[in-house]
């Protein structure tokens, strides 16, 4: 191999000897000389690599920005609601489709709540209390027979949680109360006045604990009682819909005293809509303001400065986002300078939401128009964005013409290395067939010399 470019020297190798020359050296400076245009090819098709790699980031950026630009034309961006309560420690609230904006009185008369059953106290829980039995269940209309193999208080509570179509849960709790701590529990699975339960002992060795089971009643189930502007709902579970059209209300606490609920329109969607727009915006104003930056030194100068397309999309950005829309309505909502948006000297975009939210308290409909009317400022972006980073947009375009120029290249490179392997085989034959003759020569003038001296 010689000692440019890694390429080959076919196998053939000489000394200098015969010409005192430093023969690879002085190939290798030929080949050196001969590859000069190759590596401007090469330098140029780097810078065209990271010229498509910076479109390709703007491009990303621009598609962010169209994603943020499009949460704007969603109704549901300023038509979201939310929901509050007077007493959120008694009522919560949740709002979900249909909601409409409004006021309601609510008065929870009582919450739902689970059958629950308590034994007696006993001193422990594993020995030996009963006698074999069967316990049966009604519940809901439904009879359940549980068979109680074991003698233990735990024994009866295991053979009540392993029937599956029990809708009963029995524990063992320690009260920690003198010497006989230890009760057993039994709970309805679910709230509601269907999921009452009793208990009785079919062979009798379970009797004295039904008996106390059934004496010892710590909850009634029961179902809600709320009233919501006067009117009664009642329901199985502490969770009321269907009350308040959309509404969803978590009852938390029974009272005398009524809850307000109020449900309005919620700032706080549009809000972070618009911050998430002027973050992708600046983000695109921030890469354009560095990679086409313009300096006399070529070393502070921005990589896509002779571009004009960057110079291009930021005036069109620009004129999009100061333009006037028609549709609003309202003279007051005309513009994003009139609803909280303002611009700096670097063109990047500041929103004051306090501004912004007073803007969308005057009137929501119109600042919904500013963003997605037909002529909204959102819509607009919508188009131009298309335009610039869609699938046939400008950005595409100039990414697909750099990849031609790289390929273009990629063939001019492999040409060029072909030629100076030839150059470097041809050269290498040259200087060898130079050696070959001057070694000859100098053999001759050898043996002529020795021939002279022998006739004298």
């Amino acid at each position: 191999m010689s000692s440019f470019g890694g390429i080959s020297s076919g196998g053939i190798s000489f000394s200098g000897l015969a010409s005192g020359l430093d023969t690879r050296a002085i190939i290798n400076a030929l080949l050196q000389a001969e590859s000069r245009p190759m590596e401007s090819q090469r330098a140029r098709q780097a810078d065209f690599r990271a010229r498509s790699d910076l479109f390709g980031r703007l491009g990303s950026l621009l598609s962010t920005l169209q994603d943020s630009a499009a949460a704007l034309t969603r109704n549901s961006t300023f038509d979201a609601l939310t929901g509050s309560s007077s007493a959120p420690g008694r009522v919560g609230v949740s709002v979900g489709e249909g909601a409409v904006a409004g006021n309601w009185t609510v008065e929870i008369e009582r919450l739902a709540a689970r059958h629950v059953l308590t034994s007696n106290g006993y001193a422990a829980k594993d020995t030996a209390l009963f006698t074999a039995d069967t316990l049966r269940f009604v519940q809901d209309g439904n009879t359940i027979d549980v068979a109680v193999a074991g003698t233990t208080l735990q024994d009866v509570a295991d053979a009540i949680n392993a029937d599956t179509t029990l809708a009963v849960t029995a524990r063992i709790v320690d009260t920690g109360d003198g010497a006989d701590p230890y009760k057993l529990v039994l709970e309805s699975d679910a709230t509601g006045a269907a999921q009452e339960f009793t208990v009785e002992s079919v062979g009798g060795g379970l009797a004295t604990l039904v008996e106390q089971l059934g004496t010892n009643v710590a909850s009634e189930a029961q179902d809600a009682l709320v009233r919501v502007d006067g009117v009664e709902f009642r329901r199985a579970t502490n969770t009321l819909s269907g009350a308040i059209t959309g509404v969803t209300l978590d009852l938390l606490e029974a009272s005398a005293s009524t809850v307000e609920v109020t449900v309005t329109a919620d700032r706080s969607t549009s809000t972070s809509a618009a911050k998430d727009f002027v973050a992708a915006y600046n983000a695109v104003v921030d890469f354009i303001a560095t990679h086409g930056k313009t300096a006399e030194d070529p070393a502070e100068r921005g990589a896509l400065a002779a571009d004009p397309l960057l110079r291009s999309i930021r005036d069109r950005l620009r004129t999009v986002l100061g333009s006037v829309v028609s549709g609003t309505g309202s003279d007051g909502h005309a513009m994003l300078a009139l609803v909280g948006f303002s611009s700096a000297t670097d063109g990047r975009l500041t929103l004051d939401e306090s501004e912004f939210e007073a803007a969308f308290d005057a009137d929501a409909d119109a600042l919904t128009a500013l963003f997605a009317s037909d002529d909204g400022i959102a819509t607009r972006l919508d188009d131009l964005l298309d335009d610039l980073a869609g699938t046939d947009g400008l950005i595409g375009t100039r990414r697909d013409g750099l990849t031609d120029r790289i390929d273009d290249l990629d063939k001019a490179i492999r040409r060029s290395e072909l030629r100076l392997e030839t150059l470097e085989k041809n050269l290498v034959a040259r200087f060898a067939a130079l050696e070959s003759l001057l070694a000859q020569l100098q053999a001759q003038g050898s043996a002529l010399g020795g021939f002279g001296k022998g006739s004298a």
